[in-house]
Order: structure tokens, then C-alpha cells, then sequence
């Protein structure tokens, strides 16, 4: 089924006294192409979305910042007003559509934080897929997934690329979320929030798994399942 891919946005700035407090934008996807239900859902998904967003900025983030900026005001040193910003990257974009969204934080000090979530659906059904709707039922994916995690963060480590935290090998397992997962044309990729296996420094770290490596030790059996099918026989989507 063919469809577009439009950009929407959601702004608002929040003052107090004429000064702003919080500046908010949330970007989010649509679905434009033909009337159909699953479109409906994908869309209304993000919708509510981005408005929990603004929400949160509005009754959360807003009283904080008129508190900070009283104190600061009282005791004579700047105020930096918040920041929420969501962007996305669709990643894969087949009978499959995956993508990833960073909602950017910024509530004074250093520098603020971000938080990544990510999402894989059928499209045409509205649907959204775990990361075990991709496989045969009953094959074993943590087997291929975790050792090829724990070997690019060991090259990384050597190499400089990456400082981690003690106990990396067990770390990665022990934060390993099958929610943090989305499709690209080169493999499926897993991601680690900030401040899990590795200091802020290093950023969210990204681990991709070849689709040869997950073809090569698919067990035999019956034939895959249908989300199965889909994802080897679209592993090279076209990306926009």
C-alpha cells in the first residue's frame, strides 16, 4: 500500500511575566495515502503523543522553570530557559515502517538529556510489532543478538571509540530491552539508553545486527511467520 510521509508540528512557549520558561516542539509523523483504519491508528498514536508531550512540558516542566527562575531572580544569577524537543528518523520504510524518536530535555545545568523510544509497525494494519513478531516462533534471537552486542562493545572499548561502565558483559544483559529495537536497510539495530552501559559521554549506544546473521541461524522448521516472511524478504527497504 503506498503512502506518504508527512512531517507535523506541534510548538508552544510558555512564559511567566513576559519571560519564557519553556520552549516546547514536537515533531511526529503522519500517514497520508489511502482512508484506512490502520492509518487511523498509526496517526492518532503519534497524536497523543506529541499532546502528552506538550502536556508534560505545561505541568511539569513550566512549574519547575517559574520556581528556578524565582530563585534566581532572588539571588542575582541567570536563568536559562527549559527546552523539549522531540525529533524522529524513519529508518526503514517497506511493508514495514520503523523509526526512532529523541525527545530532548533541557531543565538547566550542563547539558540537558535524551531520551530515545522506538517503534516497527505494519503500517496498513495499524499494528505495532515487538521484536519477537520478526522471528519463528520458538528461535532463540537473544543467542545471535547478545554476542554480537558484547563483541562490537568489547572492539569499541579496546579501541577508544566507547568508554562503558564496570561489568559491561553483564550489563548488557541486564539492560537489554526488547522495546529499544528498530529496522534499517543494513541490519536490525539495538540501542541503549544514555547512562545504562556507558557515561553520558559515549552517548546512546547503537548495536546493529546483520539480517544475513539472523537468515544464517534461522532454525529449520515450519515456515516463518508472516512478519517473519516480510522482514527477510524486505531487509534492504528504501529509506527516505
Amino acid at each position: 500500500m503506498q503512502y506518504a510521509i508527512i512531517k507535523k508540528t506541534v510548538e508552544q512557549q510558555f512564559l511567566y511575566r513576559d519571560t519564557l520558561m519553556v520552549d516546547a516542539a514536537v515533531h511526529f509523523p503522519q500517514l497520508a495515502g489511502p482512508d484506512c483504519e490502520g492509518f487511523q491508528r498509526f496517526n492518532e498514536y503519534y497524536r497523543q503523543r506529541a499532546a502528552s508531550l506538550i502536556k508534560y512540558a505545561e505541568e511539569t516542566m513550566y512549574p519547575a522553570a517559574v520556581e528556578q527562575y524565582r530563585n534566581a531572580q532572588m539571588n542575582g544569577y541567570p536563568f536559562n530557559h527549559y527546552i523539549l524537543l522531540q525529533t524522529f528518523e524513519i529508518t526503514c520504510r517497506s511493508s514495514l515502517l520503523s523509526l526512532f524518536a529523541d525527545v530532548y530535555e533541557y531543565t538547566g545545568g550542563a547539558h540537558g538529556l535524551t531520551t530515545r523510544t522506538s517503534e516497527t509497525w505494519k503500517p496498513d494494519e495499524g499494528r505495532r510489532l515487538s521484536l519477537g513478531d520478526l522471528f519463528v516462533e520458538g528461535y532463540d534471537y537473544m543467542s545471535v543478538i547478545i554476542p554480537v552486542i558484547e563483541a562490537e562493545a568489547a572492539r569499541r572499548q579496546a579501541s577508544g571509540e566507547a568508554d562503558y561502565f564496570d561489568d559491561l558483559p553483564a550489563n548488557i544483559r541486564r539492560y537489554f530491552d526488547e522495546e529499544n529495537y528498530y529496522l534499517t536497510p543494513a541490519g536490525l539495530v539495538i540501542f541503549y539508553p544514555l547512562y545504562t552501559i556507558a557515561p553520558y559521554a559515549s552517548g546512546i549506544q547503537t548495536f546493529t545486527i546483520p539480517y544475513g546473521l539472523l537468515i544464517r541461524n534461522k532454525p529449520p522448521g515450519p515456515p516463518p511467520a508472516m512478519e517473519a516472511d516480510t522482514l527477510w524478504q524486505s531487509a534492504q527497504p528504501s529509506v527516505p
